[in-house]
This record gives structure tokens, C-alpha cells and sequence, in this order.
């Protein structure tokens, strides 16, 4: 099984902020803060995590989207997405046309 959460980054404009790079929380009964995997998966075997980071230098604003496509490459039994901008949009519209399950959860 193969779980691909979505996580969005946000940066810190503020000079004097301790941490520069803040990112998204989901709900505390999905996984917890730093967690390499989720609580409910925690006691399957077999589960592993997969990184996806974008890659700014190269692709500059077009970073978040060809992330998108390398994690759809990976062809996940089923995608989790949570409330966000066009990027999120941009893989939940890929994953539908290739027929991958969706689970959106949030507001």
C-alpha cells in the first residue's frame, strides 16, 4: 500500500522568525507532526514513505507542478488532498483522469 499526502510550504517573510519554513498540518488522527508515517498505518508492514521535494532552482514557479508529475508517475493506489491552492488542484485533476482513488479531508 502506498499513501501520498500532499503537503504544502510556506515561508516566512518576517526577518526576526526563528523558523523560516512552516508546513501544512493535517488532522492529529491521520499522523502527527514529523511523523514518517501515518498513525494508522503505523502498524501495517511493508508501508513506505516516498519524498517528493520541488525543485526550485531548476524549474522555477513551474516547481510545485512537475513535483505533481512525479508523483503521479509513481501511479499511487489512491491520493489524499487536502484544502489548498491550484497545486493541489492541478493533482487531484491528474489523478482523476488516471483513474486513482481520491480522499479529500478538511474544510
Amino acid at each position: 500500500m502506498e499513501l501520498v499526502l500532499l503537503v504544502r510550504r510556506f515561508r516566512s517573510r518576517a526577518l526576526d522568525c526563528p523558523a523560516k519554513i512552516f508546513a501544512e498540518r493535517f488532522p492529529v488522527d491521520l499522523t502527527r507532526p514529523h511523523a514518517r508515517r501515518t498513525s494508522r498505518l503505523q502498524g501495517y508492514a511493508g508501508v513506505t514513505q516516498v519524498v517528493f521535494k520541488p525543485d526550485w532552482k531548476s524549474h522555477g514557479k513551474a516547481a510545485p507542478f512537475k513535483c505533481n508529475d512525479k508523483m503521479i508517475e509513481t501511479m499511487p493506489q489512491g491520493l489524499i488532498a487536502t484544502p489548498g491552492s491550484g497545486i493541489t488542484e492541478n493533482i487531484v485533476d491528474k489523478a482523476r483522469k488516471l483513474g486513482i482513488r481520491i480522499k479529500r479531508i478538511g474544510a
